[in-house]
C-alpha cells in the first residue's frame, strides 16, 4: 500500500483545549499543574523520584497471574467446545508466545527497577472508538522507547480497564457505517460486571455482513465471537479481546475491580470517607485553572461510589449519616468504615480518585490519555500529594487519521 504521511500541529486541528495545547507546547501556566515535563529529562527525574513511593508488587503480580491463568483456561475450554475453530483464531487467542511475553512482563513487575507505562479506557463493547486502539499502541511504543533510553530499567505497557464505568449509553454502543447501535440490556451497575446476553450476541451478529467482506474481517469477527461468549462478563470479554491482539507485544491488562487490589487502597478510601479530602485538595487547583483555562471536572464532596451486583451509586454524607443515593442503604461513619475494611470491592473511586487508585496499585511512570483525560488529571496533583502517591508523567496520546486520495483532494 502506497501512502504519504503529513503532520500538522495539534493546535492547528482546533480539536484540543488551550490547556492541552499549552501543556504540550510548554507555554503559559499549564506546566504548573503537573510534576514533570514529558521529556527525557522529565522521565529521568520521575524514575529517580518514583523509588520513594512504595508499591505492593507482590499483591499486584499475584492478581495478574491469577487473571491470566483463568484467561488461558477459558480459552482452552472454549476451543474444546468449538471444534470449528480455525488456526488463525486459535493462534491469536491462545498463542503460547503471547502468554509467555505477558507472563515475563508480569514477573518483571516484582523488580524495583520496573515501571509501567499506562493507558486507561472503559471496556466499550467491541473496543468502541478507534482511539481505544491508538492509546494501547502508544503505550506499547513508549515502553519500548523508554527501554532504549534507560536500559537499566524495565518498562511494562499496561491497559488499565475502566470496568467500573456505569454509563451504558456511552460504553454499550458502537457506530458502523454511520449508524449507531446500542446494547439494550436490562442489566445495571458497573459495565465490567455485566454479562454477555442475547441482546449483545445479536449486536455481534449485526457485524457479520460488514466484517465478512473486509480484509481479514472474518478472522476479526471470529475473535470477537470467541471473546464475547454468552455468560462471560464484559471485563472477561474485553481482556480476551485485547490479549488476542496485543498480548504478542507483552501488553498487560489490569482489571482493577478486584478485592485484593482494592485492599491496597483502603487507607485512601477511609480518609475520603472520614474527611472528604479529595474535593478540598482540588479546590485551589480548580480556582487557578479557571483563571486561564476550562475546568474539566468539578468532583463531589465525597468522591466514592458504592458498588454492588446491579448498582454503582454515589455515596453522600448528610450530617452524620452516609447515604447511598437512590437506595435505602444508610451507614453511620463507623459502620461504613467497617464495611470498607470487610468489603473493599464494594467501594469504587470516581473520576477524582480513579487515577490515585491506579497509581497506588501499579508502579506507574507515565499515563497516556486523550485531551479530556489529561485536562482532569491536571486538576489532581494535590490529591496525589495528600495521600503520598506518585503523580506520573502525563503524555498526550498519538492521534492520526487515514484519508484516501479523493478525501485529500478536498
Amino acid at each position: 500500500m502506497k501512502f504519504n504521511a503529513t503532520q500538522i500541529p495539534y493546535r492547528a486541528t482546533g480539536l484540543f483545549s488551550n490547556l492541552v495545547n499549552d501543556y504540550i507546547e510548554t507555554k503559559g501556566t499549564a506546566q504548573s499543574f503537573v510534576e514533570y515535563n514529558a521529556t527525557i529529562d522529565g522521565y529521568k527525574k520521575a524514575i529517580e523520584q518514583r523509588a520513594s513511593f512504595p508499591t505492593n508488587r507482590k499483591v499486584l503480580v499475584e492478581v495478574l497471574q491469577n487473571q491470566y491463568t483463568q484467561l488461558a483456561k477459558d480459552i482452552n475450554d472454549a476451543n474444546v467446545l468449538n471444534k470449528n475453530n480455525n488456526n488463525a483464531l486459535h493462534n491469536s487467542l491462545n498463542s503460547k508466545e503471547a502468554f509467555t511475553l505477558v507472563d515475563d512482563n508480569v514477573n518483571l513487575l516484582l523488580k524495583e527497577n520496573t515501571f509501567t507505562v499506562t493507558t486507561a479506557h472503559q471496556p466499550n463493547i467491541f473496543t468502541g472508538p478507534l482511539y481505544f486502539i491508538y492509546k494501547i499502541v502508544h503505550a506499547i511504543q513508549l515502553a519500548a522507547e523508554l527501554k532504549k533510553q534507560f536500559p537499566q530499567h524495565n518498562f511494562v505497557p499496561v491497559y488499565y480497564m475502566g470496568s467500573e464505568d456505569a454509563d451504558l449509553q456511552e460504553v454499550g454502543s458502537y457506530i458502523l457505517a454511520g449508524e449507531a447501535y446500542q446494547w439494550n440490556t436490562k442489566q445495571k451497575g458497573a459495565i465490567g460486571r455485566m454479562k454477555v446476553d442475547e441482546e449483545l450476541i445479536q449486536l455481534l451478529q449485526n457485524l457479520e455482513g460488514y466484517w465478512s467482506v473486509q480484509p481479514a474481517g472474518k478472522e476479526a469477527l471470529e475473535v470477537l465471537k470467541q471473546a464475547y461468549q454468552k455468560g462471560k462478563t464484559i471485563s472477561e470479554a474485553t481482556l480476551a479481546l485485547v490479549h488476542a491482539y496485543f498480548g504478542k507485544y507483552g501488553l498487560v491488562v489490569i482489571q482493577p475491580d478486584d478485592a485484593k487490589l482494592k485492599s491496597l487502597f483502603i487507607d485512601v478510601m477511609e480518609k475520603e470517607l472520614r474527611t472528604g479530602f479529595s474535593q478540598k485538595a482540588i479546590g485551589a487547583t480548580k480556582e487557578k485553572l479557571a483563571s486561564t483555562y476550562h475546568v474539566q471536572s468539578d468532583g463531589r464532596d465525597l468522591n466514592l461510589f458504592y458498588l454492588k451486583e446491579n448498582s454503582r451509586a454515589r455515596i453522600e454524607k448528610q450530617g452524620s449519616t452516609y447515604t447511598v443515593v437512590d437506595t435505602d442503604i444508610r451507614f453511620t461513619e463507623e459502620e461504613i468504615v467497617k464495611e470498607l475494611h470487610a468489603h473493599p470491592d464494594r467501594f469504587s473511586p470516581n473520576v477524582i480518585l480513579r487515577g490515585v487508585y491506579q497509581e497506588t496499585i501499579i508502579p506507574g511512570i507515565a499515563f497516556i490519555g486523550g485531551g479530556g483525560e489529561l485536562a482532569y488529571w491536571m486538576e489532581l496533583k494535590n490529591v496525589f500529594n495528600e495521600v503520598k502517591v506518585h503523580y506520573p508523567i502525563l503524555q498526550l496520546r498519538n492521534s492520526f487519521m487515514f484519508m484516501n486520495e479523493k478525501q485529500t483532494a478536498h
